[in-house]
């Protein structure tokens, strides 16, 4: 179940290891197993279109688990006392509730009210439905709420992969090898092969520090699935394991041999008119060596050398040695900072080398050390030292978990003063923002244990799955996070976060 929660406070370390796993190999490969239904839309042209009218009942339009809170929303004033569930196939009332008063909505200048019919358990489809404002879209309830459209984000990354053939039968549009020519780094002669790796962007762009940011959530994923050896959990680590080798691969290329700085990725050199890969005819270039792709290269190099040479010695012999000559980089032309505290901490985990370990403890005597990372990497830092099975520093670990604990009460009172039950801040709500701290709360979740937190991540998913202001499922058939309402580029690096959360939710609620 998501590795054992052990308070460290009490226990000093968490203990969590990838240790008896069976070989992926033994699974069937993904690609043997793609939906190709999927390929009928390329993954990239994602439009968002508001609905023409907006509903007046809102709910997760995904579903809800039959044992778990069933919360809808009702906008307006002056509505009717009740609410009705109705059974889309019978036509039957089978719930009656309170529609609960309502509260002003600032950010949207609206009310809403509140509905809860979680005593409704029986398995089916519903719409609710109530005077003045009418009814809800249709809504399953069922126990396995999240199963597809985990699924569905999984393979997204698999339509994602840059310059080879993927296997099926339809030929159109993300399906074929793209991106084949001759790519120069920047401003020289000098070609650097580029093949492979992920589109991490709309613009077909291959950026590392985004490729690192989801590797390291898919690899944290791998180390916390169910301890317990099924068939569907083999399958799931495979499906990941996949995927992350074959953007490893792509990072491995990304490194300068000689001084072992990384380049920051690979880029277009103006955008571009197409939304189908191999139709892309453009000119790329790779960008210069810097220091964050540098340290965000050391830290998953280190985390998946760890995990992946349980299975292949010798290529996660290849991918320490690679992490430690990022890391020496690093040290040379960097200051300590948030970005080489990640690294290190990796770093130690994976070699129990004390080395790593005095500069943990340097970077913790700092009185305001740098924060130079896009992605909450000392939080990242954190995690990887409280789960670390080397010998560890009571005292530091126990002043770590109180800041998570801040940190997630942070997180927790915010939610709950915004009547869609999400986060806020001054511009108002952000889905992009929503998914990312609800990422950040599942991380802390699965050490410091809360049910309270528990229910906070599943409102965030409520509100992306279709409790929101446009009544709009976020997460389309194809897997694709599609949140440019509020005009948020396309990320692929969204796509981790929510199979993280989601696989924490999931796990969680199997141990309640």
């Amino acid at each position: 179940m998501f590795g054992k929660r052990i308070w460290l406070c009490l226990a000093a370390v968490l203990f969590l290891t990838g240790c008896g796993y069976e070989n992926p190999d033994d699974y069937q490969s993904l690609e043997e197993t793609v939906d190709e239904s999927f390929l009928k839309e390329a993954v990239y042209d994602v439009p968002y279109e508001k609905p023409s009218s907006l509903p007046g009942v809102l709910v997760d339009r995904n579903g809800y688990k039959t044992e778990g809170e069933k919360i809808a929303l009702f906008r307006g004033e002056g509505l009717s006392q009740e609410f009705a569930v109705v059974n889309q196939e019978t036509k039957q009332v089978v719930y009656k509730g309170k529609i609960q008063n309502a509260a002003y909505n600032e950010i949207d200048k609206e009310y809403i009210s509140k509905g809860v019919f979680t005593e409704l358990t029986e398995p089916g489809t519903y719409y609710i439905e109530t005077s003045i404002i009418g009814q809800s879209y249709p809504f399953e309830i069922k126990e396995d709420v999240y199963g597809q459209i985990y699924s569905d984000v999984m393979d997204s990354f698999y339509y994602h992969r840059c310059g080879t053939d993927l296997d099926g039968a339809v030929a159109v549009n993300n399906h074929r090898a793209c991106h084949l020519g001759v790519t120069k780094l920047q401003g020289t002669d000098t070609v650097i092969e580029t093949k492979g790796g992920w589109h991490t962007g709309s613009n077909f762009e291959k950026d590392v520090v985004e490729g690192t940011k989801i590797v390291s959530d898919l690899l944290l994923t791998y180390e916390y699935i169910e301890e317990k050896e099924t068939e569907e959990s083999g399958r799931l680590r495979n499906k990941l394991l996949n995927e992350v080798v074959f953007e490893v691969k792509w990072l491995l290329s990304m490194q300068d041999e000689r001084s072992g700085g990384v380049y920051a990725g690979v880029y277009p050199e103006k955008e571009t008119e197409t939304t189908a890969p191999e139709a892309d005819q453009g000119v790329y270039y790779v960008k210069e060596i810097s220091v964050e792709a540098t340290a965000e290269f050391s830290a998953i190099m280190a985390q998946f050398a760890r995990i992946y040479g349980i299975y292949d010695k010798e290529f996660g012999d290849i991918c320490l040695k690679a992490s430690e000559a990022a890391y020496a980089y690093v040290e040379k032309y960097s200051q300590l900072d948030d970005l080489q505290y990640y690294a290190a901490a990796e770093l130690y985990k994976s070699t129990g080398n004390e080395k790593y370990h005095s500069k943990l403890k340097q970077y913790w005597a700092l009185k305001q050390p740098e924060e130079n990372s896009r992605f909450s990497r000392k939080l990242y830092g954190d995690i990887a030292y409280l789960t670390c099975k080397q010998k560890v520093d009571v005292e530091i670990c126990n002043q770590l978990m109180d800041e998570l604990m801040e940190r997630a009460e942070v997180l927790a009172a915010s939610a709950k003063k915004d009547v869609y039950l999400v986060w806020t801040d001054e511009l108002g709500r952000s889905a992009g923002r929503i998914l990312e701290n609800a990422f950040v709360l599942a991380l802390i979740d699965h050490i410091i244990t809360s049910h309270e937190y528990l229910g906070i991540m599943e409102n965030q998913l409520h509100y992306l799955l279709g409790r929101n202001e446009d009544g709009v499922e976020m997460v389309t058939g194809k897997g694709i996070l599609n949140l440019t309402n509020e005009g948020e580029e396309y990320q692929l690096y969204l796509q981790s976060s929510f199979i993280f959360v989601l696989h924490e939710i999931v796990e969680r609620e199997a141990e309640e």
